[in-house]
């Protein structure tokens, strides 16, 4: 038998649905992103472009403003730790430990995209 205490509310699965739907993006937005930041980083000169360009991805990671366990609450994920660790890696030029965490990121993110398209199946 259900008591009222125990049933959620429509407005607050709508904002569990919204924040969801902003990890996600979050995660798609990073796996394009942190590769890129770490080509630039390595580079020894840089166009204005890709100064441009690495400024603005800087900008974005540097808004990163989430609790990192939401993507464990939410998407049962280590992605957002994986990526604000990946992040500073690439930042402070640790270079093998940045390249060791994009590929861990990016395991880690094939995984979500197939249990996220099998979730669309359903």
């Amino acid at each position: 038998m259900y008591v009222k205490r125990d049933i959620i509310k429509s407005n607050k699965i709508r904002e569990i649905n919204d924040a969801v739907i902003i990890v996600k993006h979050f995660i798609d937005l990073s796996s394009k992103l942190l590769p890129i930041l770490a080509e630039l980083q390595a580079k020894e000169e840089l166009s204005a472009k890709e100064q441009g360009d690495k400024k603005k991805i800087i900008q974005v990671f540097n808004s990163f403003n989430f609790d990192t366990s939401s993507s464990e609450i939410l998407l049962e994920s280590s992605a957002l730790e994986l990526i604000k660790i990946t992040y500073l890696e690439i930042i402070s030029d640790e270079k093998r430990e940045a390249k060791y965490n994009i590929i861990a990121f990016q395991n880690e993110y094939t995984r979500l995209k197939m249990n996220w398209q099998k979730a669309t199946l359903n």
